[in-house]
């Protein structure tokens, strides 16, 4: 099906392109009257409609792709859930953010996509300030984090957890740890934000010390 094939390719652009091949996959589907593919699409259209900064629009489209998606069972839920939960916390309701973020934990059927809920529930948290809960919820993950092959794992982990860290007060030497390990996996998608971000954070932490 041409639909899935834009759908799925869509990934290895940036998020202005990914928007039109989305839109294309998404007239496909709607031919077709594949709705369960119109509707999976629509949760990726809504994803990357926050990273383009279109906060009103993707709340729309994810929402209605929630609604739909239910009917389909719970497979693919925690997907559109955790999309929710960020573009909530993007716009600033934190209270929104955290429920969704907590549903889809519940929808979560393996450890990867636990642990990423479990890193964006610590940036609710950072968000409202509870920064020493953020840390803990961090720390506490850890040990599964450091067994994973996967570098994508480290690559949002190690950043936020200096974040983290950082802005709840920890031992300056625990920080540069793991800043030290941030830079040994810098964000695929965007290595120049991981190293600025780094950069940032060793400032401040001299300027305090």
């Amino acid at each position: 099906n041409y639909g899935y094939f834009l759908r799925n390719g869509s990934t290895a652009f940036q998020a202005d392109q990914t928007e039109l091949i989305l839109r294309m996959a998404l007239t496909e589907f709607k031919k077709n009257e594949d709705w369960f593919g119109y509707y999976t699409t629509l949760c990726n259209l809504g994803k990357c409609e926050c990273k383009l900064g279109r906060l009103k629009e993707a709340d729309k489209n994810l929402e209605e792709a929630y609604d739909r998606l239910k009917t389909y069972g719970f497979h693919h839920l925690h997907i559109v859930l955790t999309n929710l939960g960020i573009s909530k916390l993007l716009s600033g309701n934190g209270q929104e953010a955290e429920m969704y973020l907590n549903k889809s934990f519940l929808f979560s059927s393996n450890a990867m996509p636990k642990i990423y809920n479990q890193i964006n529930l610590a940036l609710v948290k950072l968000y409202q300030k509870r920064n020493t809960e953020a840390y803990d919820m961090l720390l506490s993950l850890k040990p599964e984090v450091d067994k994973f092959s996967f570098d994508r794992v480290k690559q949002k982990y190690y950043l936020n957890l200096s974040a983290a860290a950082y802005a709840s007060n920890q031992e300056s030497d625990s920080i540069l740890g793991f800043l030290m390990i941030s830079e040994q996996h810098p964000d695929r998608n965007s290595e120049k934000f991981t190293m600025e971000r780094i950069s940032l954070i060793r400032k401040n932490l001299t300027e305090k010390i």
